[in-house]
């Protein structure tokens, strides 16, 4: 920071990444170990979801969300930041591969929040 007003900036921070702090396993690479965190933060601890599958190569992460009543919402927030589902999906996919995601697309459907994650390099 420094002494201009143009040197002044927020810092925000996602709902999910506060939620990797929570995390009693190791936090692994593979979709199976990346999809047993999000179980066990989005199910376990938080109880917002039923169930979390995830695969993914190395461009992209599928998520597939179901149980949950916390479905995307055209807002600024979230246009920003992503659901609190994505987020959270986003901060453990992205800790676990060891790379930066974005989201790149969410959808609420049929009692799913499916959420694409976009693996950047």
């Amino acid at each position: 920071m420094g002494d201009n007003p143009s040197d002044m900036a927020i810092a925000v921070t996602a709902p999910g990444g506060t939620s990797l702090n929570k995390l009693e396993i190791k936090l692994g690479s593979t979709s199976s170990e990346i999809e047993q965190a999000a179980a066990y933060v989005l199910t376990g601890l938080l109880d917002l979801a039923d169930s979390i599958e995830v695969r993914f190569n190395d461009k992209q992460v599928h998520i597939e969300v179901t149980g949950t009543e916390l479905h995307y919402e055209n807002v600024w927030y979230y246009r920003c930041l992503g659901s609190p589902i994505a987020s959270i999906v986003a901060s453990i996919a992205s800790d676990g591969i060891g790379k930066p995601v974005r989201i790149a697309e969410e959808n609420y459907r049929k009692g799913k929040s499916i959420i694409r994650l976009e693996v950047l390099s």
